[in-house]
């Protein structure tokens, strides 16, 4: 965000997902790339130095002086971030914030593997996984519980898929709509973690901004969203809309029909041309179990992404991943978004295939019985009140 030129030191091979020319046309990330023998070859450049390396265990980190930031990585384990001391400490939680939105922390079965190396001063061993049963599993249950056909994508949380999502949407934009505008239109203040990666991204990018959807209080989401994409469609812009089907208890449930048709509806531009099209990015988290994308469903024939954090129904509280489908209009999309979540090395993990692979099948089940419990719940504290 401040512009400074990078140096990325690295030893042996860079990483086989790391794409330069993705890195610097998307993310307009600005860097030259370095290869050196050790770190104490790392020069002093007029900028941030960063310097990576893989390890294969955990141990002590030999920062040169002339290294701003030394990254470890150690393989499906991880990675690990060592920030040289002498710089401005603003650095830390800007880090920390983008790292809460855009990754997660280690799982708590991979910490433990890294304490060991680390107290044992031995290589990193992980427990073998089935990840490939297991992925199967996974895969097929998104697309039965969702009555979606594209292949899902399974990341490490919801904002980990979010943010591919974000960053995947843009892709295309730039790609197909080469010069326009990008809006983000997001409820300003429903969402905590999703609010505000929004207003993150567009903030790293010039050409994207977040459009307030108001939803709450006396405000009708339908009505805002015809309003907003009839003023994004009057600025000649690319227009994605990021909602919930409101759990909030401020916020009414949306007339289903008359939000399709919202969507749907064609729109002109000043010169007469036809608007683009919105694709409407619908957070599932609270409703994983409601088909809307799939064939002859409310929103099957309006570019659709629908996603979920794993956190919640799909693992049974037990892990963190997050996952997303597309309706059939959404081929082209969900093929960027995978590009994306490569990229960022934010697919699910072994274990979290596993657990997810686990708790998928009785996830249906199992939310309706959260339902007649708290139902019954309710009924209870009203007899007694």
């Amino acid at each position: 965000m401040e512009d400074r030129d990078t140096q990325i030191n690295y030893t042996g091979e860079l990483p086989a997902i790391l794409n330069s020319e993705l890195l610097k046309e998307i993310y307009g990330y600005h860097f030259q790339l370095q290869k050196v023998n050790a770190p104490s070859d790392v020069a002093s450049f007029n900028g941030s130095t960063i310097f990576i390396a893989e390890h294969d265990e955990i141990n002590t980190v030999d920062l040169n002086s002339n290294i701003d930031f030394s990254i470890s990585l150690h393989g499906d384990l991880g990675s690990i971030l060592v920030i040289n001391s002498s710089l401005d400490k603003t650095f830390i939680s800007d880090i920390q914030h983008v790292r809460r939105r855009e990754t997660i922390a280690m799982t708590p079965s991979n910490s433990l593997v890294a304490l060991k190396s680390l107290v044992d001063q031995k290589p990193i061993v992980l427990e073998k996984n089935n990840l490939s049963a297991d992925k199967t599993s996974v895969l097929n249950s998104i697309k039965e519980i969702t009555g979606t056909e594209l292949t899902p994508l399974v990341a490490s949380s919801g904002l980990s898929i979010q943010y591919a999502i974000m960053m995947g949407l843009i892709h295309d934009a730039q790609v197909n709509h080469p010069g326009k505008a990008i809006k983000f239109i997001v409820p300003p203040n429903c969402y905590g973690g999703t609010n505000d990666q929004a207003r993150r991204v567009a903030a790293c990018l010039n050409n994207v901004e977040v459009v307030d959807l108001p939803v709450d209080g006396d405000n009708d989401m339908v009505q805002s969203v015809d309003i907003v994409l009839n003023q994004i469609a009057a600025q000649d812009a690319v227009p994605y809309i990021i909602a919930e089907i409101p759990t909030n208890p401020r916020v009414e449930v949306p007339d289903l029909v008359a939000l399709k048709e919202a969507l749907s509806q064609e729109r002109k531009t000043p010169d007469g041309t036809i608007a683009i099209d919105p694709v409407f990015i619908l957070d599932q988290t609270f409703c994983p179990n409601i088909h809307f994308l799939g064939d002859g469903k409310m929103l099957s024939t309006v570019r659709t992404i629908s996603y979920a954090s794993g956190s919640k129904f799909p693992s049974g509280g037990k892990c963190t991943a997050g996952y997303c489908v597309g309706n059939n209009k959404t081929s082209a999309l969900i093929d960027k978004i995978d590009l994306h979540l490569t990229l960022c090395d934010n697919e699910a993990t072994a274990l979290q295939y596993e657990i997810l692979a686990a708790q998928l099948p009785s996830m249906n089940q199992r939310i309706k019985d959260a339902y007649k419990n708290t139902r019954e719940f309710v009924t209870f504290v009203q007899e007694i009140a």
